[in-house]
């Protein structure tokens, strides 16, 4: 199952793209699992992946662990 969490602010993307292997650690020390992380800094999008499907307040979870990842590591926050 794939999860697309689109990014707030993706132009600054480009001054500070993300790199999947550190949102995928992130992700591991917030208790999930993903099979495989891809990001796209140019959409500003972060595509997560998992073998069975998240429940609705887990994905609500994922959405809002990577906007806090993005935060802290792309707005300084």
């Amino acid at each position: 199952m794939s999860y697309e969490i689109p990014l707030p602010k993706p132009e600054l993307l480009k001054e500070k793209p993300l790199e999947a292997p550190k949102v995928m650690e992130y992700l591991n020390s917030n208790g999930f699992n993903p099979i495989a992380v891809i990001v796209d800094n140019n959409l500003g999008k972060v595509f997560v992946y998992f073998e069975e499907p998240l429940s609705s307040s887990e994905s609500k979870r994922l959405l809002e662990v990577v906007n806090e990842f993005y935060r802290k590591h792309v707005e300084g926050g």
